[in-house]
Protein backbone atom coordinates (compact mmCIF):
# COMPACT_ATOMS: atom_id res chain seq x y z
CA UNK A 1 0.00 0.00 0.00
CA UNK A 2 3.06 2.31 0.92
CA UNK A 3 4.35 1.58 -3.02
CA UNK A 4 0.75 2.52 -3.81
CA UNK A 5 0.29 5.53 -1.97
CA UNK A 6 3.71 6.83 -2.94
CA UNK A 7 2.79 6.45 -6.58
CA UNK A 8 -0.25 8.32 -6.48
CA UNK A 9 1.27 11.00 -4.75
CA UNK A 10 4.09 11.09 -7.61
CA UNK A 11 1.28 10.82 -10.51
CA UNK A 12 -0.38 13.70 -8.71
CA UNK A 13 2.64 15.78 -8.29
CA UNK A 14 3.46 15.38 -12.31
CA UNK A 15 0.30 16.37 -13.31
CA UNK A 16 0.58 19.40 -11.11
CA UNK A 17 3.55 19.88 -13.26
CA UNK A 18 2.11 18.95 -16.35
CA UNK A 19 -0.52 21.39 -15.69
CA UNK A 20 2.14 24.36 -14.67
CA UNK A 21 4.00 23.18 -17.28
CA UNK A 22 0.59 24.11 -20.02
CA UNK A 23 -0.71 27.54 -18.01
CA UNK A 24 2.63 29.46 -16.75
CA UNK A 25 4.14 29.65 -20.58
CA UNK A 26 0.57 31.49 -21.50
CA UNK A 27 0.16 33.62 -19.05
CA UNK A 28 2.17 36.45 -20.97
CA UNK A 29 0.55 35.71 -23.99
CA UNK A 30 -2.64 36.01 -22.54
CA UNK A 31 -1.53 39.56 -20.51
CA UNK A 32 -0.22 40.63 -23.77
CA UNK A 33 -2.72 39.73 -26.18
CA UNK A 34 -5.56 41.53 -23.18
CA UNK A 35 -3.54 44.44 -23.23
CA UNK A 36 -3.28 44.79 -26.69
CA UNK A 37 -7.04 44.85 -27.09
CA UNK A 38 -6.96 47.56 -24.33
CA UNK A 39 -4.43 49.26 -26.97
CA UNK A 40 -6.23 48.90 -30.01
CA UNK A 41 -10.29 49.47 -27.90
CA UNK A 42 -8.85 53.58 -26.83
CA UNK A 43 -7.30 54.46 -29.96
CA UNK A 44 -10.38 53.41 -32.10
CA UNK A 45 -12.76 54.46 -29.60
CA UNK A 46 -11.31 57.93 -29.36
CA UNK A 47 -12.93 58.79 -32.78
CA UNK A 48 -11.03 60.41 -36.24
CA UNK A 49 -11.32 63.49 -38.05
CA UNK A 50 -10.26 65.80 -34.90
CA UNK A 51 -9.40 69.34 -35.72
CA UNK A 52 -7.39 71.57 -34.03
CA UNK A 53 -6.35 75.73 -34.87
CA UNK A 54 -3.43 74.36 -36.50
CA UNK A 55 -4.89 71.74 -38.71
CA UNK A 56 -5.89 74.20 -41.41
CA UNK A 57 -2.39 75.09 -42.12
CA UNK A 58 -0.90 71.80 -42.54
CA UNK A 59 -3.99 70.94 -44.83
CA UNK A 60 -2.87 73.93 -46.56
CA UNK A 61 -1.03 72.30 -49.56
CA UNK A 62 -3.00 69.58 -50.26
CA UNK A 63 -5.94 72.14 -50.71
CA UNK A 64 -4.08 74.62 -52.76
CA UNK A 65 -3.00 71.73 -55.29
CA UNK A 66 -6.39 70.91 -56.00
CA UNK A 67 -7.00 74.56 -56.57
CA UNK A 68 -4.11 74.57 -59.23
CA UNK A 69 -2.36 77.26 -57.03
CA UNK A 70 1.47 78.32 -57.37
CA UNK A 71 3.36 78.34 -54.21
CA UNK A 72 2.15 75.17 -52.02
CA UNK A 73 4.88 74.78 -49.84
CA UNK A 74 5.19 77.91 -47.88
CA UNK A 75 7.98 77.79 -45.20
CA UNK A 76 5.11 78.45 -42.63
CA UNK A 77 4.76 74.86 -41.67
CA UNK A 78 6.71 71.48 -41.81
CA UNK A 79 7.52 70.20 -45.33
CA UNK A 80 7.19 66.34 -44.77
CA UNK A 81 3.70 66.67 -42.90
CA UNK A 82 2.47 68.67 -45.45
CA UNK A 83 3.98 66.09 -48.15
CA UNK A 84 1.99 63.17 -46.63
CA UNK A 85 -1.06 64.90 -46.62
CA UNK A 86 -0.68 65.98 -49.83
CA UNK A 87 -0.26 61.86 -50.52
CA UNK A 88 -3.14 60.63 -48.88
CA UNK A 89 -5.31 63.47 -50.91
CA UNK A 90 -4.37 62.00 -54.07
CA UNK A 91 -5.46 58.39 -53.31
CA UNK A 92 -9.12 59.55 -51.56
CA UNK A 93 -12.07 60.46 -52.44
CA UNK A 94 -12.83 63.90 -50.46
CA UNK A 95 -14.23 66.81 -51.22
CA UNK A 96 -14.02 68.68 -48.49
CA UNK A 97 -11.22 69.89 -45.56
CA UNK A 98 -13.38 67.95 -43.06
CA UNK A 99 -13.50 65.00 -45.32
CA UNK A 100 -9.53 64.92 -45.98
CA UNK A 101 -9.13 65.44 -42.05
CA UNK A 102 -10.98 62.17 -41.91
CA UNK A 103 -8.80 60.32 -44.04
CA UNK A 104 -5.57 61.62 -43.03
CA UNK A 105 -6.83 60.49 -39.36
CA UNK A 106 -7.67 57.34 -40.66
CA UNK A 107 -4.15 56.45 -42.27
CA UNK A 108 -3.04 57.88 -39.25
CA UNK A 109 -4.65 55.57 -37.21
CA UNK A 110 -4.48 52.76 -38.84
CA UNK A 111 -0.87 52.87 -39.42
CA UNK A 112 -0.05 53.36 -35.50
CA UNK A 113 -2.51 49.91 -34.64
CA UNK A 114 -0.53 48.37 -37.21
CA UNK A 115 2.93 49.61 -35.88
CA UNK A 116 1.72 48.52 -32.50
CA UNK A 117 0.80 45.00 -33.65
CA UNK A 118 4.36 44.87 -35.53
CA UNK A 119 6.06 46.02 -31.99
CA UNK A 120 4.48 43.27 -30.22
CA UNK A 121 5.25 40.17 -32.59
CA UNK A 122 8.66 41.68 -32.85
CA UNK A 123 9.17 41.75 -29.28
CA UNK A 124 8.10 38.37 -28.56
CA UNK A 125 10.18 36.68 -31.50
CA UNK A 126 13.28 38.70 -30.84
CA UNK A 127 13.29 39.45 -26.83
CA UNK A 128 11.10 36.82 -25.17
CA UNK A 129 7.30 36.50 -24.11
CA UNK A 130 8.01 38.49 -20.74
CA UNK A 131 9.45 41.70 -21.88
CA UNK A 132 6.89 41.80 -24.78
CA UNK A 133 3.99 42.19 -22.55
CA UNK A 134 5.27 45.55 -21.41
CA UNK A 135 5.19 46.64 -25.25
CA UNK A 136 1.20 46.69 -24.87
CA UNK A 137 1.00 48.02 -21.66
CA UNK A 138 3.22 50.67 -22.62
CA UNK A 139 1.33 51.41 -25.83
CA UNK A 140 -2.11 51.08 -24.05
CA UNK A 141 -0.73 53.67 -20.74
CA UNK A 142 0.02 56.63 -23.62
CA UNK A 143 -3.15 57.95 -23.75
CA UNK A 144 -2.39 61.40 -23.77
CA UNK A 145 -0.27 61.40 -26.39
CA UNK A 146 -1.95 58.57 -28.67
CA UNK A 147 -4.60 60.54 -29.23
CA UNK A 148 -3.03 63.15 -31.40
CA UNK A 149 -3.27 60.05 -34.25
CA UNK A 150 -7.56 61.28 -34.71
CA UNK A 151 -6.05 65.36 -35.15
CA UNK A 152 -4.17 66.51 -37.81
CA UNK A 153 -1.03 67.35 -36.30
CA UNK A 154 2.45 66.94 -36.74
CA UNK A 155 2.92 65.03 -33.48
CA UNK A 156 1.31 61.95 -34.98
CA UNK A 157 3.91 61.49 -38.02
CA UNK A 158 6.79 62.03 -35.66
CA UNK A 159 5.64 59.84 -32.87
CA UNK A 160 5.42 56.75 -36.03
CA UNK A 161 8.55 57.63 -37.56
CA UNK A 162 10.34 57.67 -33.70
CA UNK A 163 8.33 54.28 -33.34
CA UNK A 164 9.49 52.72 -36.56
CA UNK A 165 13.33 53.77 -36.00
CA UNK A 166 13.54 51.89 -32.53
CA UNK A 167 11.89 49.29 -34.22
CA UNK A 168 14.30 48.94 -37.19
CA UNK A 169 17.32 49.41 -34.15
CA UNK A 170 15.96 46.58 -32.32
CA UNK A 171 15.45 44.44 -35.23
CA UNK A 172 18.99 44.99 -36.74
CA UNK A 173 21.09 44.57 -34.01
CA UNK A 174 19.52 41.16 -33.07
CA UNK A 175 19.48 39.98 -36.41
CA UNK A 176 22.85 41.18 -36.73
CA UNK A 177 21.75 43.15 -40.29
CA UNK A 178 23.22 46.62 -40.86
CA UNK A 179 20.29 47.99 -43.12
CA UNK A 180 17.68 48.31 -40.39
CA UNK A 181 20.28 50.21 -38.19
CA UNK A 182 20.85 52.56 -41.06
CA UNK A 183 16.96 52.80 -41.84
CA UNK A 184 16.67 53.60 -38.53
CA UNK A 185 19.03 56.56 -38.54
CA UNK A 186 16.99 57.68 -41.71
CA UNK A 187 13.92 57.48 -40.24
CA UNK A 188 15.35 59.91 -37.05
CA UNK A 189 16.69 62.11 -39.82
CA UNK A 190 13.43 62.85 -41.47
CA UNK A 191 11.75 63.39 -37.68
CA UNK A 192 12.64 67.51 -38.19
CA UNK A 193 11.05 67.84 -41.40
CA UNK A 194 7.76 66.42 -39.96
CA UNK A 195 8.09 68.09 -36.85
CA UNK A 196 10.36 70.52 -35.94
CA UNK A 197 9.51 70.71 -32.25
CA UNK A 198 11.09 67.01 -31.57
CA UNK A 199 14.73 68.04 -33.09
CA UNK A 200 15.15 66.04 -29.22
CA UNK A 201 14.57 62.64 -30.79
CA UNK A 202 17.45 62.79 -33.08
CA UNK A 203 19.90 65.27 -30.65
CA UNK A 204 19.46 62.35 -28.11
CA UNK A 205 20.31 59.53 -30.86
CA UNK A 206 23.50 61.21 -31.48
CA UNK A 207 23.87 61.53 -27.82
CA UNK A 208 23.29 57.53 -28.10
CA UNK A 209 25.59 57.16 -30.65
CA UNK A 210 28.70 59.23 -29.69
CA UNK A 211 28.46 57.15 -25.83
CA UNK A 212 28.26 53.56 -28.05
CA UNK A 213 31.40 55.05 -29.66
CA UNK A 214 33.16 56.48 -26.75
CA UNK A 215 32.34 52.81 -25.15
CA UNK A 216 33.54 51.33 -28.28
CA UNK A 217 36.38 53.13 -30.19
CA UNK A 218 38.37 52.24 -33.26
CA UNK A 219 38.49 53.96 -36.49
CA UNK A 220 35.92 52.03 -37.81
CA UNK A 221 33.56 52.15 -35.58
CA UNK A 222 34.10 56.43 -35.40
CA UNK A 223 33.48 55.97 -39.26
CA UNK A 224 30.40 54.40 -38.63
CA UNK A 225 29.27 56.98 -36.32
CA UNK A 226 30.19 60.01 -38.43
CA UNK A 227 27.84 58.53 -40.82
CA UNK A 228 25.03 57.94 -38.52
CA UNK A 229 25.32 61.46 -37.58
CA UNK A 230 25.80 62.81 -41.50
CA UNK A 231 22.46 61.12 -41.92
CA UNK A 232 20.83 62.47 -39.06
CA UNK A 233 21.09 66.03 -39.76
CA UNK A 234 21.74 65.99 -43.61
CA UNK A 235 17.46 66.40 -43.87
CA UNK A 236 17.05 68.80 -41.65
CA UNK A 237 19.86 71.11 -43.33
CA UNK A 238 18.73 70.04 -47.05
CA UNK A 239 15.39 71.99 -45.81
CA UNK A 240 16.97 74.79 -44.16
CA UNK A 241 19.10 75.54 -47.10
CA UNK A 242 15.95 75.28 -49.48
CA UNK A 243 13.98 77.88 -47.49
CA UNK A 244 16.90 80.28 -47.56
CA UNK A 245 17.34 79.58 -51.35
CA UNK A 246 13.43 79.81 -51.74
CA UNK A 247 12.51 82.41 -49.23
CA UNK A 248 15.41 83.99 -47.81
CA UNK A 249 14.87 82.23 -44.57
CA UNK A 250 17.10 80.32 -43.03
CA UNK A 251 15.47 77.82 -41.00
CA UNK A 252 13.02 74.66 -41.49
CA UNK A 253 9.84 77.01 -40.43
CA UNK A 254 8.97 80.34 -39.92
CA UNK A 255 6.95 79.40 -36.97
CA UNK A 256 10.24 78.95 -34.52
CA UNK A 257 11.76 82.34 -35.01
CA UNK A 258 8.60 84.41 -35.24
CA UNK A 259 6.10 83.03 -32.47
CA UNK A 260 8.35 81.47 -29.68
CA UNK A 261 11.76 81.98 -29.52
CA UNK A 262 12.35 85.83 -30.00
CA UNK A 263 9.49 86.54 -27.71
CA UNK A 264 10.83 83.86 -25.13
CA UNK A 265 14.34 85.52 -25.10
CA UNK A 266 13.31 89.23 -25.58
CA UNK A 267 11.30 88.96 -21.93
CA UNK A 268 14.16 87.90 -20.18
CA UNK A 269 17.29 90.13 -21.55
CA UNK A 270 17.89 93.22 -19.62
CA UNK A 271 17.45 95.89 -22.69
CA UNK A 272 20.39 97.99 -21.27
CA UNK A 273 22.69 95.37 -21.29
CA UNK A 274 21.77 94.95 -24.98
CA UNK A 275 22.41 98.24 -25.74
CA UNK A 276 25.69 98.05 -24.10
CA UNK A 277 26.50 95.39 -26.35
CA UNK A 278 26.37 97.71 -29.51
CA UNK A 279 22.60 97.11 -30.70
CA UNK A 280 21.31 100.59 -31.82
CA UNK A 281 19.30 102.75 -29.67
CA UNK A 282 16.36 102.65 -32.00
CA UNK A 283 15.82 98.61 -32.04
CA UNK A 284 16.39 98.57 -28.00
CA UNK A 285 13.31 101.66 -27.37
CA UNK A 286 10.84 99.89 -30.20
CA UNK A 287 11.49 96.81 -29.61
CA UNK A 288 13.68 95.59 -26.56
CA UNK A 289 12.00 98.02 -24.06
CA UNK A 290 8.53 98.09 -24.44
CA UNK A 291 8.67 94.10 -24.75
CA UNK A 292 10.99 93.51 -21.68
CA UNK A 293 8.69 95.59 -19.51
CA UNK A 294 5.25 94.23 -20.18
CA UNK A 295 6.40 90.53 -20.37
CA UNK A 296 9.44 90.22 -17.90
CA UNK A 297 7.37 90.97 -14.47
CA UNK A 298 5.81 87.46 -15.61
CA UNK A 299 8.86 85.71 -16.68
CA UNK A 300 9.14 84.84 -12.88
CA UNK A 301 6.33 82.44 -13.15
CA UNK A 302 6.91 78.99 -13.58
CA UNK A 303 4.88 75.92 -13.04
CA UNK A 304 1.22 75.67 -14.40
CA UNK A 305 0.22 73.96 -11.04
CA UNK A 306 1.35 76.79 -8.72
CA UNK A 307 -0.95 78.56 -7.13
CA UNK A 308 -1.26 82.53 -9.01
CA UNK A 309 0.55 81.43 -11.88
CA UNK A 310 -0.91 82.49 -15.13
CA UNK A 311 -1.69 79.07 -17.61
CA UNK A 312 1.05 77.51 -19.13
CA UNK A 313 3.35 79.58 -21.03
CA UNK A 314 7.07 80.60 -19.81
CA UNK A 315 7.07 83.69 -19.91
CA UNK A 316 3.41 83.71 -20.90
CA UNK A 317 4.22 85.92 -24.43
CA UNK A 318 1.38 83.90 -25.89
CA UNK A 319 -1.27 84.21 -22.92
CA UNK A 320 -4.58 85.82 -24.54
CA UNK A 321 -5.62 87.40 -21.65
CA UNK A 322 -2.25 89.30 -21.63
CA UNK A 323 -2.42 89.95 -24.99
CA UNK A 324 -5.66 91.28 -24.91
CA UNK A 325 -4.77 93.23 -21.70
CA UNK A 326 -2.68 95.25 -24.44
CA UNK A 327 0.74 93.39 -23.74
CA UNK A 328 2.58 93.76 -27.02
CA UNK A 329 3.54 90.75 -29.35
CA UNK A 330 6.93 90.67 -30.68
CA UNK A 331 6.06 89.97 -34.44
CA UNK A 332 3.46 93.33 -34.34
CA UNK A 333 6.76 95.09 -32.96
CA UNK A 334 9.24 94.15 -35.46
CA UNK A 335 6.63 94.24 -38.25
CA UNK A 336 6.12 98.18 -37.19
CA UNK A 337 9.92 98.74 -37.16
CA UNK A 338 10.55 97.56 -40.34
CA UNK A 339 7.37 99.11 -41.91
CA UNK A 340 8.70 102.58 -40.62
CA UNK A 341 12.36 101.82 -41.98
CA UNK A 342 10.67 100.95 -45.10
CA UNK A 343 12.01 97.20 -45.44
CA UNK A 344 9.76 94.30 -46.46
CA UNK A 345 7.47 93.31 -43.51
CA UNK A 346 6.23 89.89 -44.73
CA UNK A 347 6.70 87.27 -41.99
CA UNK A 348 9.26 85.60 -43.29
CA UNK A 349 11.42 89.09 -42.78
CA UNK A 350 9.79 89.22 -39.65
CA UNK A 351 11.22 85.88 -38.49
CA UNK A 352 14.55 85.69 -39.88
CA UNK A 353 14.62 89.77 -37.99
CA UNK A 354 13.50 87.94 -34.91
CA UNK A 355 16.22 85.21 -34.88
CA UNK A 356 18.64 87.95 -35.08
CA UNK A 357 17.12 89.55 -32.20
CA UNK A 358 17.44 86.58 -30.35
CA UNK A 359 20.75 85.66 -31.13
CA UNK A 360 21.64 89.36 -29.75
CA UNK A 361 19.25 89.01 -26.91
CA UNK A 362 21.28 85.65 -25.89
CA UNK A 363 24.62 87.28 -26.51
CA UNK A 364 23.86 90.37 -24.43
CA UNK A 365 22.46 88.45 -21.07
CA UNK A 366 22.67 85.13 -21.25
CA UNK A 367 22.34 84.17 -17.57
CA UNK A 368 18.86 84.83 -17.39
CA UNK A 369 18.25 83.35 -20.42
CA UNK A 370 20.02 79.91 -19.53
CA UNK A 371 18.43 79.95 -15.84
CA UNK A 372 14.56 79.94 -18.00
CA UNK A 373 15.99 77.03 -19.46
CA UNK A 374 16.99 75.44 -16.49
CA UNK A 375 13.77 76.11 -14.16
CA UNK A 376 11.54 75.06 -17.27
CA UNK A 377 13.66 71.62 -17.74
CA UNK A 378 13.19 71.38 -13.57
CA UNK A 379 9.43 71.98 -13.61
CA UNK A 380 9.19 69.03 -16.72
CA UNK A 381 11.59 66.67 -14.65
CA UNK A 382 8.58 67.03 -11.63
CA UNK A 383 5.86 67.08 -13.99
CA UNK A 384 5.35 63.05 -14.42
CA UNK A 385 5.50 62.88 -10.67
CA UNK A 386 3.48 65.50 -9.66
CA UNK A 387 -0.21 63.88 -9.13
CA UNK A 388 -2.77 66.56 -8.76
CA UNK A 389 -4.31 67.16 -12.39
CA UNK A 390 -7.07 64.39 -13.70
CA UNK A 391 -5.33 63.24 -16.52
CA UNK A 392 -1.83 62.97 -14.68
CA UNK A 393 -3.52 59.83 -12.55
CA UNK A 394 -4.14 57.77 -15.34
CA UNK A 395 -0.49 57.81 -16.53
CA UNK A 396 1.80 56.95 -13.05
CA UNK A 397 2.84 53.89 -14.03
CA UNK A 398 4.84 55.40 -17.22
CA UNK A 399 7.75 56.81 -14.73
CA UNK A 400 7.21 53.99 -12.54
CA UNK A 401 7.71 51.47 -15.56
CA UNK A 402 10.53 53.72 -16.68
CA UNK A 403 12.58 53.87 -13.05
CA UNK A 404 12.11 49.34 -13.02
CA UNK A 405 13.54 49.43 -16.61
CA UNK A 406 16.25 51.82 -15.35
CA UNK A 407 17.23 49.59 -12.29
CA UNK A 408 16.93 46.34 -14.28
CA UNK A 409 19.43 48.10 -16.98
CA UNK A 410 21.62 48.68 -13.97
CA UNK A 411 21.42 45.26 -12.70
CA UNK A 412 21.92 43.21 -15.86
CA UNK A 413 24.42 45.17 -17.50
CA UNK A 414 26.53 45.47 -14.95
CA UNK A 415 29.53 44.57 -17.62
CA UNK A 416 30.07 46.93 -20.48
CA UNK A 417 27.87 46.84 -23.46
CA UNK A 418 28.31 49.50 -26.15
CA UNK A 419 25.44 48.96 -28.26
CA UNK A 420 23.30 48.71 -24.83
CA UNK A 421 24.46 51.93 -23.27
CA UNK A 422 24.38 53.35 -26.33
CA UNK A 423 20.56 52.61 -26.71
CA UNK A 424 20.20 53.26 -22.64
CA UNK A 425 21.58 56.59 -22.84
CA UNK A 426 19.58 57.61 -26.12
CA UNK A 427 16.48 56.70 -24.22
CA UNK A 428 17.37 58.39 -20.95
CA UNK A 429 17.36 61.68 -22.65
CA UNK A 430 14.76 62.01 -25.03
CA UNK A 431 12.49 63.52 -22.34
CA UNK A 432 15.19 66.22 -21.37
CA UNK A 433 16.23 67.17 -24.42
CA UNK A 434 12.63 67.90 -25.70
CA UNK A 435 12.17 69.62 -22.37
CA UNK A 436 15.40 71.80 -22.72
CA UNK A 437 14.86 72.48 -26.57
CA UNK A 438 11.45 72.29 -27.60
CA UNK A 439 9.51 73.87 -24.69
CA UNK A 440 12.12 76.44 -23.46
CA UNK A 441 13.74 77.26 -26.78
CA UNK A 442 10.70 77.00 -29.44
CA UNK A 443 7.55 75.93 -28.09
CA UNK A 444 4.66 76.36 -25.90
CA UNK A 445 4.94 75.49 -22.44
CA UNK A 446 2.51 73.37 -21.69
CA UNK A 447 1.79 69.14 -20.22
CA UNK A 448 1.09 67.68 -23.51
CA UNK A 449 5.05 68.28 -24.64
CA UNK A 450 5.71 66.85 -20.87
CA UNK A 451 4.06 63.63 -21.88
CA UNK A 452 5.04 63.72 -26.00
CA UNK A 453 7.53 60.76 -25.95
CA UNK A 454 6.67 58.68 -23.12
CA UNK A 455 6.26 56.09 -24.80
CA UNK A 456 9.63 55.99 -27.32
CA UNK A 457 11.56 56.87 -23.92
CA UNK A 458 10.17 53.25 -22.36
CA UNK A 459 10.61 51.40 -25.51
CA UNK A 460 13.87 52.42 -25.77
CA UNK A 461 14.88 51.60 -22.18
CA UNK A 462 13.26 48.39 -22.85
CA UNK A 463 14.96 47.31 -25.96
CA UNK A 464 18.55 49.04 -23.73
CA UNK A 465 17.39 45.80 -21.24
CA UNK A 466 16.79 42.77 -23.49
CA UNK A 467 19.73 42.90 -26.08
CA UNK A 468 21.27 40.42 -26.66
CA UNK A 469 24.20 40.49 -24.29
CA UNK A 470 26.95 38.05 -26.01
CA UNK A 471 29.60 40.38 -27.54
CA UNK A 472 30.06 37.67 -30.26
CA UNK A 473 26.67 37.62 -31.64
CA UNK A 474 26.66 41.10 -33.33
CA UNK A 475 27.66 41.02 -37.31
CA UNK A 476 30.50 42.20 -38.64
CA UNK A 477 29.31 44.58 -40.98
CA UNK A 478 27.45 46.23 -37.86
CA UNK A 479 30.34 46.21 -35.35
CA UNK A 480 28.02 47.57 -32.56
CA UNK A 481 30.54 46.66 -30.22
Amino acid sequence: MLKNSGQGKTGIQSSKTVALDLILPRIPLILTAYLFYKFVKFQVLFGLGKLTNDSASFLYTALQYAKHADNIFPPDRELGYRTFILLISWITPWETPEELAFYVTLVQTALYLLLGLAWTIASYRLLGPWPTVLVPLLFALDHFDSRWLAYVMSEAPAKMLSLTALLLFMIGVVRQKYFPVLGAIVLIGLIPIFRTADIAIPLATIAGILTWWLFSRGWRNLATALLFIAVIVGPQLTVQQYNYWKWGLYGSTVRGGHMYLAGRFLALADPEKVRESGVSNEIVDKIFLPYYNAWNPFAGYRGWHIEGSPRIYFPWSRDRDLIAAGNPEVGVLIQNYLQAKGRPADLYAISTFSQKLARIALWADPVPIIRSVLLIMWDYVRFPFYWGEGYLKRNRALPVIWFFLIFLFIWRWRKKSPRAIGSFITGLTLMPFLWAIAASYTGAYGPRYAYHLFLQTGLALLVANFLPSRKDSLPQTLNLD
